[in-house]
């Protein structure tokens, strides 16, 4: 603990045993239905929500980066019914 009763930076994000949380990020799917799915960046598990923490490998999550999957989805339709 430093000063303060604070966490040294060295102290923040680590799991019980001393290990170093893992640092990752969402990425989030914006889908042509209106839903999002969230993928985690380091085990690449998808859910329908996020939170700060992976449930599946433990990974802090804080930041989100968002992909507009939507976009490839109207891409495959347009081909499937293209008029010319």
């Amino acid at each position: 603990m430093g000063l303060f009763g604070r966490k040294k930076k060295s102290e923040q994000g680590s799991q019980p045993g001393g290990a170093k949380a893992r640092q990752g990020y969402w990425l989030v799917k914006e889908h042509m239905d209106g839903t999002d799915s969230w993928q985690c960046s380091e085990c690449r598990s998808v859910f329908q929500s996020g939170a700060d923490v992976c449930p599946n490998c433990g990974a802090e999550n804080r930041r989100v980066r968002r992909d507009p999957a939507w976009v490839d989805e109207l891409e495959g339709f347009d081909a499937m019914f293209d008029d010319n």
